[in-house]
């Protein structure tokens, strides 16, 4: 019976005398030097050149005896270096997401509430005396006493609509007495 020539891998030898692992070892200062490049730092590199020799090994079954071992290492290396990068990339942008999520404004920033309210609580008397007494009543019952738009209907017995569109317009006439700059 004839014997079919075992393939030769790189360096002239048959696979057969010598096993992957020794192949895998001998390209391991090539593999460093081309992760020094990449990388451009030697920790990161020696991950990196780590990494592929944990990919070759697990897959060393898709490495097809014969075929340019270098190559098949290089491939490896190089994908790993680019998923690494991708993964560098997105954790990145997503830290510079998140930290100017926290440190600007969507929005033009307001002055605190508290100053507000108190501002608008020194001027909102006088403002409410230029009501009519109808819209005064609806205001003063819905934003400082909290009733709801039926309660206030039940208790002036009219309508709820009547009551929400009273409230409408006082708001809309205080809106003009406490910002009459402001265009509409």
């Amino acid at each position: 019976m004839k014997r079919k020539p075992s393939a030769v891998a790189v360096g002239g030898t048959s696979n057969s005398d010598r096993s992957f692992d020794q192949l895998l070892s001998e390209h391991l200062p090539m593999l460093r030097k081309r992760a020094r490049q990449l990388c451009k730092d030697a920790a990161e590199a020696e991950d990196l050149v780590q990494d592929t020799v944990v990919r070759a090994l697990s897959n060393r079954e898709s490495y097809l005896p014969g075929t340019n071992l270098a190559a098949w290492l290089m491939r490896i290396l190089w994908n790993r270096f680019i998923d690494t990068r991708r993964d560098i990339s997105i954790r990145l942008l997503t830290q510079l997401t998140e930290f100017h999520e926290r440190t600007i404004p969507l929005t033009e920033p307001e002055p605190p509430r508290d100053w507000m309210n108190l501002e608008l609580m020194a001027v909102l008397p006088a403002a409410l005396k230029k009501l009519s007494e109808k819209l005064r009543v609806v205001f003063v019952l819905s934003q400082q006493e909290g009733k709801t738009h039926q309660e206030i209907a039940a208790m002036l017995g009219i309508s709820v609509n009547k009551v929400a569109v009273r409230l409408w317009e006082a708001r809309k006439k205080l809106r003009k007495i406490l910002f009459p700059r402001r265009k509409r």
